[in-house]
């Protein structure tokens, strides 16, 4: 983290807590070269997923279609591998 005061990077955490309603995290940090001290609060920063299509066009996509599409996937994935492992041992 950038301290405010002198802009060097290397501040180190003092103290971290929840805040009172458990949405965000409180930190105290100093820096070591100026000395100086200041809070910071860490949120929880929620984004759609975006996938990418192979043409290139970008696509919001429904969470149930991307888990359906992902178990398809290892389905196929652990077939593959169990086939190279059966051959393997024989």
């Amino acid at each position: 983290m950038k301290c405010p005061f002198c802009g060097k990077s290397d501040t180190q955490v003092k103290d971290s807590r929840d805040t009172v309603d458990e949405t965000a995290i409180r930190r105290r940090r100093e820096c070591p070269d100026c000395g100086g001290r200041f809070t910071t609060y860490e949120r929880v920063q929620l984004q759609d997923l975006i996938v990418i299509k192979k043409n290139g066009e970008n696509q919001m996509e429904e969470f149930l279609l991307i888990e359906k599409s992902l178990q398809g996937r290892l389905v196929l994935l652990l077939v593959n591998v169990g086939y190279l492992l059966k051959i393997l041992i024989n």
